[in-house]
């Protein structure tokens, strides 16, 4: 009796770790932070470093999960519209998954000149304009 209780408690352990892990990583996340000095990611040997328009400033993009159609994209401002237009991408990715980036780049107070946008893999669409920012902005995706 004893045996068939550790075989039914061992099946439910994993049963209950496998559902838990699943759950996790069908979660994705994006985690944005500034950064005005170097920030360490620049040492991880699996780090991403890409170029932006400037340099001097850094801005460190944290993939957890899995990311789509991710495109990093230089802005223009149209005075006649108003508005920000995209002139150009570049730096594209199809898919990225756990993924460390640093994007070189500045971080203007005023108007932005760079975004990065991306999908999740459910097809939700997300954007960040590269900015001066003082905090770390996290996307949980859907």
């Amino acid at each position: 009796m004893t045996n068939i209780f550790k075989v039914i408690l061992l099946s439910a352990i994993i049963v209950l770790m496998t559902s838990c892990t699943m759950d996790e990583s069908t979660k994705s996340r994006v985690i944005i932070t500034g950064y005005y000095d170097k920030p360490s990611s620049l040492e991880d040997e699996g780090a991403m470093v890409l170029d932006g328009l400037s340099e001097g400033e850094f801005i460190e993009i944290v993939i957890q999960g899995e990311i789509k159609d991710f495109q990093h994209i230089r802005l223009e401002w149209d005075a006649t519209t108003n508005d920000l237009i995209e002139k150009e991408t570049i730096n594209q990715f199809n898919q990225l998954k756990n993924q460390t980036m640093v994007i070189r780049t500045y971080m203007p107070e005023g108007i932005p000149s760079e975004k990065v946008k991306w999908s999740s893999i459910n097809g939700n669409d997300y954007e960040f304009m590269i900015a001066d920012l003082n905090s770390e902005l996290e996307f949980e995706l859907e």
